[in-house]
């Protein structure tokens, strides 16, 4: 067992404890590649983002790995706040990921 991964039992010993560990597991492994996607996303601009920038990347690796097929993301700001550069980024950052 390495590091802090949650541990896992065979067998029905502790059903109850299981669910809760997976559910643990996969919450730790969702968060990891949102970090990754967005980390892959500003390796793509071309300049260190702002504030805002960093949370809009953050919340694009978040909805990228959304289970739920009835969400939108609608991007909306003032001109030359960086709306086509992050997603520019984005697209190039996904066609890296293939």
């Amino acid at each position: 067992m390495l590091g802090n991964s949650p541990r896992i039992y065979k067998g029905t010993k502790r059903p109850e404890r299981n669910r809760i560990l997976i559910s643990g597991y996969y919450d730790y492994l969702c968060r990891m590649l949102q970090n990754f996607i967005a980390s892959r996303i500003q390796a793509q601009l071309p300049f260190e983002p702002t504030e805002q920038q960093t949370k809009l990347i953050e919340d694009l690796g978040a909805f990228l790995m959304s289970t739920d097929n009835e969400k939108a993301f609608l991007l909306k700001g003032y001109a030359g706040t960086g709306k086509t550069s992050v997603v520019s980024a984005l697209v190039r950052a996904l066609n890296e990921l293939k």
